[in-house]
């Protein structure tokens, strides 16, 4: 149960994309424009350097943050360390799944 609860977490948070927030906020489609690529790169190059700084810190902490409230989890159901370590490189991998093809952008 827990599992599946934990792949669902690591996926949603991956899910989160820094430019997409900044571009709302910005009103740009970080997406159609520049290099067209929705990374911290081209939102610096669009939209200056803290924008760019922004969306690599939303990008670092997106993992980390899922990879706490996992731990917490993980730790309330008394979870055995061995078997804590395998699921949090699952959670760890459906964030990067979440992260290179994310639902807020169609896959």
């Amino acid at each position: 149960m827990y599992i599946i609860l934990v792949m669902l977490i690591g996926y949603l948070f991956g899910c989160i994309n820094g430019s997409q927030l900044i571009g709302r906020m910005k009103q740009v489609n970080i997406q159609a424009s520049g290099s067209k690529n929705p990374g911290a790169s081209n939102a610096a190059l669009l939209l200056g350097w803290r924008a760019g700084a922004f969306v690599a810190f939303v990008d670092v902490f997106k993992a980390i943050i899922s990879f706490l409230l996992v731990a917490i989890i993980l730790h309330k159901y008394n979870v055995l360390f061995e078997t804590q370590i395998v699921i949090l490189y699952l959670n760890a991998l459906f964030v990067i799944i979440g992260h290179n093809f994310p639902l807020t952008m169609n896959f």
